[in-house]
């Protein structure tokens, strides 16, 4: 069944026909309908089947769902002001572009349900079973989460200011790049195992927050300063000075010996240019060099991905630096994160965000293997250089 309409009637003057049946008669079977733009606000929507059901920019202020039947409905652009969830079955429910703030969700299922762009400012989660549910881009400012069952909850880019998670399980939840205060509470958290927090989320929120080290030795607190540090800080700073003086040492080394070479030995013999020489060296492997350009692709491939890779570290490498220095001189925790987006890119026809940072330790990472054999093999090429003797 579809209903269309307007808030006005004007478009549909069925729509308001159907309205004020909806007003002045018990809904029970609805299972499948699609609602567009209608007033229904104050509808009694109560004990009823409204499974697949489709609310696309209807107004339900102060509607109400108590122990409806939900399942697999999506309500879109839908102003739900003070609207009634109670104990109501709205598992893998899509709410997009939606007005929540002031509902009551008490007791309700949401298992699966995703909140996409929605503002929920003051609504009422108590108690729900919020197992696997999704809040992206959301304003849950000031709601109130106590009792409930999030286990592998996904929060990202949402305002959490004021809300209140305390009593709460929290099981393999993530918190991504979300907005505290120190009114946030987490208090008396019932399971955290494997949470996922910021380190910017911890240093956000306040002394009175809630979360014991031992919540925090049972969750995952993500610090990509930490992070950084634990591959290009302290001794491993050593190692990976050391291993690119190694890989530049034969060039550097051909440089040295052909400066020497030709500044002390006698003329006569035929010469080119230092950088040409240098060249000649990278593009061959080494091998045969003083015949012209002769051309080794695996020597060639593996030269020009070490060196990317050596610039990579190299840019961490700095990064890395620049945090603790910044941190040293202020004593100011640093807000640092490698999911940092700085502008877009396009490919092909898409166009994807950008992240430097996140992208050179993708580098690092899975080039590790590939730069060691390759360094092996040029050092294996440096060596059967001929050589005079």
């Amino acid at each position: 069944m579809e209903i269309l309409g307007r808030a006005d009637g004007k478009r549909d003057p069925m729509g308001k026909v159907v309205t004020e049946w909806l007003r002045t008669n018990k809904v029970t079977d609805l299972i499948s309908a699609t609602f567009f733009e209608l007033d229904l606000r104050n509808v009694v929507f109560e004990d009823a089947q409204l499974e697949q059901a489709k609310f696309h920019g209807c107004i339900l202020i102060g509607a109400q769902f108590g122990r409806a039947k939900l399942f697999d409905s999506e309500f879109v652009h839908c102003d739900l002001g003070g609207a009634g969830f109670e104990d109501a079955n709205a598992d893998l429910v899509l709410f997009n572009g939606c007005e929540l703030n002031g509902a009551r969700l008490r007791l309700a299922s949401l298992e699966k349900t995703e909140f996409l762009d929605c503002r929920c400012i003051g609504a009422e989660f108590l108690q729900v079973n919020a197992v696997e549910v999704f809040l992206h881009s959301c304003d849950v400012s000031k709601a109130q989460f106590q009792g409930a069952e999030m286990s592998r909850a996904s929060i990202a880019r949402c305002n959490l200011r004021e809300t209140n998670f305390s009593n709460t399980i929290l099981k393999n939840a993530s918190f991504e790049d979300v907005d505290v205060d120190s009114l946030t509470r987490f208090q008396n958290l019932q399971s955290v195992d494997r949470c996922v927090i910021e380190r910017a989320m911890l240093l956000s929120l306040g002394e009175n927050a809630g979360l014991t080290r031992g919540n925090l030795s049972r969750m995952v607190v993500r610090d990509d300063v930490a992070r950084l540090r634990s591959q290009f800080g302290g001794f491993w700073t050593v190692i990976i000075l050391g291993s690119m003086a190694t890989f530049l040492f034969p060039y550097c080394w051909f440089v040295i010996e052909r400066w020497t070479i030709a500044s002390f030995s006698p003329n006569g013999k035929a010469t080119v240019p230092l950088w040409l020489a240098l060249l000649r060296f990278i593009w061959s492997g080494g091998k045969r060099w003083r015949d012209g350009w002769t051309f080794d692709f695996l020597s060639f491939t593996s030269f020009v991905w070490v060196l990317l890779y050596n610039v990579a570290r190299g840019v961490l490498l700095w990064k890395t630096k620049s945090l603790e220095m910044r941190e040293a001189i202020t004593g100011i925790p640093v807000n640092f994160s490698v999911d940092t987006v700085q502008g877009k890119i396009r490919i092909g026809k898409r166009k994807v965000k950008w992240k430097p940072w996140k992208f050179l330790l993708n580098v690092v990472r899975f080039g590790l293997w590939f730069t060691i054999a390759a360094i092996l093999w040029n050092t294996f090429n440096f060596l059967q250089m001929r050589v005079p003797v």
